[in-house]
């Protein structure tokens, strides 16, 4: 190992929102788990274990954010076609960015968060994935906006470096 070099370490933080426990009127809700300043986020994912519901029709949004809104899960209606907030296991746009994490969700219609899927699945995003790097200490939230959420329970992962 060169002088300049040192070894990294990689965290993985879980965090738990649910309706029953945390409430679900429009509002943010810090999760508690906290990512340290400098950290560069590289992978995020989340398990809804029970499919979100809110008031009138589902055209309550929800959103998850670490450093800037939207920045891991942008706001998305729970009845939106791309079933973002139903049971299963989702991809996030760290570090897939919009179009993959729709690909890598199964969502094969025009992607929510405004990227191009082409007809063979094929990737129009191109550069740096989008990882993020702490600006200080930040606890991870969940945004619930529009309409109150009336049920909903997930499990959200976020991988780190510093």
């Amino acid at each position: 190992m060169t002088k300049n070099a040192r070894y990294k370490r990689s965290y993985i933080i879980k965090a738990k929102y649910n309706y029953d426990d945390n409430g679900g009127t429009i509002g943010t809700y810090g999760l508690g788990a906290i990512i340290p300043d400098g950290a560069i986020v590289t992978r995020a994912f989340y398990n809804v274990n029970t499919t979100f519901t809110t008031d009138g029709a589902d055209a309550g949004t929800i959103a998850i954010q670490l450093e800037a809104a939207n920045d891991i899960v942008s706001a998305l209606t729970v009845s939106n076609a791309a079933c973002i907030w139903d049971a299963g296991i989702h991809s996030t746009k760290v570090p897939f960015g919009a179009v993959a994490s729709a690909l890598a969700d199964g969502t094969y219609a025009a992607d929510p968060e405004g990227g191009i899927i082409n007809d063979v699945g094929n990737l129009k995003e191109q550069g740096t994935p989008p990882y993020i790097i702490t600006t200080e200490d930040r606890e991870l939230s969940v945004v619930v906006a529009t309409q109150d959420v009336t049920a909903g329970d997930m499990d959200i992962y976020v991988e780190y470096v510093i």
